[in-house]
């Protein structure tokens, strides 16, 4: 009977898959559970022709988005009833004739764990994310294979396995070993569904077609709600194996009757003989193993894969990484691996499943051909966001049939991914022309660490034999935001990488040595607060435990810094959580992550003698847990301008938009409401504070140092030393202290001498002290001076003295420290001021270092 709801007419009928037609419509995902809306993808010859979609009672199916390839319409399904079903749709055609097409759309109710085949990508969607199986067929038992291929950024393994009752215990133990690492496995039911491999004149009994369909029931109830399971692995080569379609069709019902909710997988030795099987499987495979002849086959292979099922199933290959036996005289090299791998990717392969992996050395036997494997796991788990864009590939010409290229835009992003198919190098050039972010002016290549400048919207470059090279165009965008460009925590919130998978600036610890039981991290590609990429933390127990420790950031003493991140988990799993410590201040705290992504917030003061901060994360719950969006800025953020006059121009904004902000230059002062900008013509002590919930925060300190000697010009007799030159010969009049971090580039360097330097006032100026401003830094061999002696002249050549000011102290053994010596004396005239400087000279005893030469940093010098 036919229902009708609001926004479509839907007719319930058992299973219906569109034939090819010039015009075709399907959904993107192979079912539904809760989403309120589903795309459908127009496409075939004559789509473009296509120049309205609605319901048969008329109400628009709007277009999402027009690609090169396909236009995707938006589907209302909110109201819909668990449950398959045809939509009738209308599509109005150019010149006035209309076609109707009908579309099935399946409804299932929530599971913990769902696998969806993405038609438009030919991918899958695991758990409501996007997931690129790469992995490998393995032999039975497993044993530790998983654990050590985990860290290798393998996510798939399909075991070669019985399926008898005696060995059940044993598939339950590695599934679940699978399960507690984050591997994914493409389940071997083939075994169960005809007769035996390579006996295609073996002719089964009723009797054992009853005896085998029983226990393929029982594999797939056992099995269906497993968190380790992705697909049913039920066919091997059928064609080769004189399997009819009818045979495979009546094992789909099946397992599909009993489980809905993961698709079915059959690979093809001949693809062009695929398509009566499109009724018997949700993902094709194909398994192409050319070598020791050309590796171009590989590509027939999937062309004839995409020919039948484009826009129907996701579409893996079954790359060669064995060799030496039956028909093939050896297996592949590394580069051959590399070339194969990514040909594939080229013709849209959406999953990778290496045949065979047998540890260490038996297959492949070439320790570097499966390091080669692992390698481009990483690379591809880091391409997976543009694999999956909603943009579609775009094949891109180039002039010699053996160099391919295509391109993956995302945004203000493109992928572009060059293969030179083959075994010799070769310069070559591209045209961007016409391509999404054509125009940008730097190409980067993500796994080289190294960045091209395309002319004339040309790319030039050259490639190995068999190489392959991947660019991502870049669109420039809009300038830092403050956050942005004052975040002292590395990678750009982890879009920013040099290895693949790995996060800039930090080191790595475990309480798992010697014995490694699985746990890793990775940046993730599949959800992300913002941009692409976050870092998972997976831990496979609760008991299970790593650190990440990301360097120290440097930061200023009296200031005010704002951390903030943001956490998530999977839905389907009970809880998470990291640690965050900061050890310099003593602090740690373990922040939950939600199911949705959570924002943490804290502000932390920096005290006296602090130069540094480290973020360090501790994994600590089974499981995965997502982090992204760390940051670590000072809040307020101040930026002091100096200019002549001297005038100090202060900017002050805050990076919390609910928060007041307040000032005061006087600790006798109350706070006052502040409205940059602000200005200073002297020395002040300024201090800024942040107001939320009616509470204030911590003030910020903020010494403005001006003065006489501010922007005037300064001539040194002792030379600074070349590795600490701050700004130059300005670095002391520039009306900015450095920080406590002597390499933070305010600071000048002078080692195991005295120093004298001379500042020109420009005009005689009246002033009764000078000062100079040094930092102390024992554990870095940087100590006190003894004496700060001035003298002072009006024409620069006959000096009489000021004053001085000796340090009787010296150098005293606490954390880094600032100290300022001034020479007083009563008001006079001068316009060149000389500074002379004692050092120590040597380290004293008693101190790390001693005897050898002392340091003597300086940062700013002052006539008042």
């Amino acid at each position: 009977m036919r229902i009708s709801l609001p926004s479509i007419l839907f007719l319930m009928l058992a299973p219906f898959f569109l034939q090819a037609q010039a015009i075709q419509l399907n959904t993107r995902y192979s079912y539904y559970t809760s989403e309120p809306e589903a795309e459908l993808i127009l496409y075939g010859d004559d789509y473009r022709q296509v120049e309205k979609a609605t319901t048969v009672n008329g109400e628009l199916l709007p277009v999402i988005r027009d690609n090169p390839d396909n236009r995707i319409l938006r589907l209302d399904i909110s109201q819909l009833p668990e449950g398959t079903h045809l939509a009738d749709c209308r599509l109005q055609l150019a010149g006035g004739s209309v076609a109707n097409r009908q579309v099935e759309v399946v409804k299932l109710a929530p599971s913990p764990y769902t696998v969806q085949s993405d038609r438009l990508t030919g991918g899958l969607r695991a758990n409501g994310m996007p997931f690129y199986p790469f992995g490998f067929y393995a032999g039975f038992p497993l044993g530790n294979l998983p654990v050590e291929e985990v860290y290798n950024a393998m996510n798939l393994i399909g075991v070669y396995q019985p399926n008898d009752e005696e060995s059940l215990e044993a598939r339950k133990a590695y599934m679940d070993q699978c399960a507690a690492l984050g591997i994914k496995v493409n389940y071997a039911v083939n075994g169960l569904v005809g007769a035996p491999h390579d006996r295609w004149d073996y002719v089964m009994t009723a009797a054992e077609e009853q005896q085998q369909e029983a226990s393929l029931r029982r594999e797939v109830e056992t099995f269906r709600g497993h968190p380790a399971l992705l697909s049913w692995y039920m066919n091997d080569e059928p064609v080769g194996q004189g399997r009819q379609p009818e045979l495979l069709e009546k094992a789909y019902r099946i397992i599909r009757e009993l489980d809905p909710y993961h698709p079915v997988s059959v690979v093809f030795v001949m693809p062009e003989r695929a398509a009566p099987f499109r009724d018997a499987l949700d993902i094709a495979m194909t398994d192409p193993y050319p070598i020791p002849g050309d590796v171009n086959n590989v590509r027939g292979h999937l062309q004839a894969l995409s020919r039948h099922f484009r826009y129907q199933k996701a579409i893996w290959m079954v790359p060669q990484a064995f060799g030496g036996g039956q028909y093939w005289q050896r297996e592949p090299t590394a580069a051959e691996i590399r070339v194969m791998t990514y040909l594939g990717i080229y013709e849209g392969a959406m999953g990778m499943q290496y045949f065979i992996r047998r540890a260490p050395n038996l297959f492949p036997k070439s320790r570097l051909a499966w390091n080669e494997c692992t390698r481009i796991a990483h690379e591809v788990s880091m391409l997976l966001p543009y694999l999956f864009s909603p943009e579609g590939r775009r094949t891109v010409s180039t002039s010699d049939d053996r160099l391919l290229a295509a391109a993956w835009p995302l945004g203000d992003t493109t992928l572009l991914m060059v293969v030179n198919s083959e075994n010799r190098p070769r310069a070559f050039t591209l045209s961007l022309g016409g391509l999404p972010n054509g125009e940008a002016s730097l190409a980067r290549l993500p796994f080289e660490n190294r960045q091209l400048s395309p002319s004339g919207g040309q790319l030039e470059d050259m490639i190995d034999a068999y190489g392959v090279r991947l660019y991502l165009l870049e669109k420039p965008g809009p300038g830092l935001s403050p956050l942005e460009g004052h975040n002292l925590f590395p990678g750009n919130g982890f879009e920013q990488w040099a290895s693949p998978g790995v996060p800039q600036g930090c080191s790595a610890n475990s309480g798992q040595r010697p014995y490694y039981d699985g746990s890793h991290y990775f940046i993730d590609g599949r959800t992300a607060h913002s941009g692409h990429y976050s870092l998972r933390f997976h831990n496979v127990s609760d008991t299970s435990h790593f650190t990440l420790a990301f360097s120290k950031m440097l930061v200023q003493e009296g200031q005010t810094y704002r951390c903030a991140l943001w956490l998530r988990r999977p839905a389907q799993q009970a809880g998470g959580a990291i640690e965050l410590e900061i050890p310099e201040l003593n602090w740690k705290q373990t922040l939950e992550a939600g199911t949705a992504w959570t924002p943490y917030t804290f502000y932390l003061p920096v005290g006296q003698g602090l130069s540094t901060l480290s973020l360090i994360f501790h994994s600590r719950s089974k499981g995965d847990v997502w982090l992204d969006d760390v940051s670590l800025a000072p809040d307020p953020i101040v930026e002091v301008r100096v200019e002549e006059g001297p005038t100090a121009t202060v900017d002050i904004q805050t990076l919390s938009p609910e928060a007041g902000m307040y000032y005061r230059t006087h600790p006798d002062d109350r706070f006052q409401p502040c409205t940059p900008p602000l200005q200073f013509h002297d020395l002040t002590m300024l201090e800024v504070a942040l107001k939320k919930e009616g509470q204030m925060l911590a003030p910020m300190k903020v010494p403005i140092p001006l003065s006489l000697a501010t922007l005037k010009h300064c001539s040194f007799l002792t030379p600074y030393s070349s590795k600490y030159q701050g700004s130059g010969d300005q670095t002391l009049l520039d009306g900015h202290y450095g920080s406590l971090n002597f390499r933070d580039g305010h600071w000048l360097g002078f080692n195991g001498t005295n120093v004298e330097f001379t500042v020109d006032l420009g005009a005689q100026r009246r002033f009764s002290e000078a000062a100079a401003h040094f930092l102390v830094s024992i554990r870095d061999g940087i100590h006190a001076p003894l004496q700060l002696a001035v003298e002072v002249s009006d024409d620069g050549e006959n000096y009489r003295s000021f004053g001085k000011e000796d340090n009787l102290k010296g150098s005293e053994q606490r954390p880094d420290y600032y100290l300022q010596l001034t020479a007083r004396s009563k008001p006079r005239k001068a316009r060149f001021v000389r500074f002379r400087i004692k050092s120590p000279l040597t380290i004293p005893e008693g101190f790390l270092f001693s005897g050898t030469s002392a340091w003597v940093f300086v940062d700013e010098v002052l006539v008042r």
